[in-house]
């Protein structure tokens, strides 16, 4: 287990503005062959890939990783891909970084103690059609694999690939994992709860996966939605918040990682996988 590293390398992801400084991380830290990468419209990002260990293959599994320290981060990536892979999953793990708007990251913006000001800083539009093009992009490298399609991400990005879907900008894959899902304004938070219930596809939500009142807000709606829609194979399982931070030490596994991904096997196991 790669552990003594991580924090200096999750402040050099947070500092990244651009696709070119993630890469270059990723290159001096993992050998050529642990490394995938592909171009997504006109920008190059490099992956971590994991093949199957065993010869019944079940599918490609794509996670989408935050940059940050809790939840489904580069490590805790790493380290659910290496469980995932002995379950017959070749699992590629693509961070994903959110830079700020040009517009805002140049405008100045007045302190209020009572409100979250953190989608001022964000272009939803420009994130959503990065983001479409990257998991594209990654799907495609990987189209000649048998078996099923999952994609498994978290937070923000949960909530841009349930509206793609909703969009209908996006390939459908063969189902959804979405660890804790929010966006950071109002009216688009709203809405993830109906994009869930209208996705056509099985959705495995992990609620409480991060300590966020955001995605906090909308658990209830979320599974009262896919209720009432009929939605017979989404189940939403919580997660302790206090586990979501607790990546694990060398020697040790993370109590997180554990907690998701016997969900994750439990669930894929449901619907005969």
């Amino acid at each position: 287990m790669r552990i003594l590293f991580v924090y200096p390398l999750l402040i050099l992801f947070s500092l990244s503005l651009s696709a070119s400084p993630l890469n270059e991380a990723l290159m001096a830290r993992y050998n050529e062959d642990a490394r995938v990468s592909f171009l997504a419209g006109q920008e190059e990002y490099t992956a971590l890939r994991y093949p199957a260990t065993i010869s019944m293959r079940r599918g490609i599994a794509v996670v989408l990783a935050e940059i940050g320290y809790q939840g489904l981060t580069v490590q805790s990536g790493e380290l659910l891909a290496q469980r995932m892979r002995r379950w017959g999953w070749d699992v590629v793990v693509v961070p994903v970084v959110y830079p700020p708007s040009e517009e805002s990251a140049d405008e100045a913006i007045t302190s209020n103690p009572f409100s979250d000001n953190t989608g001022r800083w964000l272009s939803a539009e420009t994130s959503r059609n990065r983001l479409a093009s990257l998991t594209t992009s990654v799907l495609n490298q990987f189209s000649d694999k048998p078996g099923y399609r999952l994609i498994i991400c978290q937070g923000m990005t949960a909530a841009q690939i349930l509206q793609l879907t909703a969009l209908e900008q996006l390939a459908t894959p063969d189902a959804f994992v979405v660890l804790a899902p929010f966006w950071p304004e109002a009216e688009q938070n709203r809405q993830i709860a109906r994009w869930i219930a209208d996705t056509p596809i099985p959705v495995l939500d992990i609620a409480g996966a991060l300590s966020n009142h955001w995605s906090a807000k909308t658990v209830a709606q979320r599974s009262d939605n896919a209720r009432v829609g009929l939605k017979v194979d989404y189940r939403q399982r919580q997660l302790p918040e206090a586990s979501a931070g607790a990546i694990g030490i060398q020697g040790h596994t993370s109590p997180f990682v554990t907690r998701l991904s016997k969900e994750i096997y439990g669930w894929t196991r449901y619907l005969g996988w």
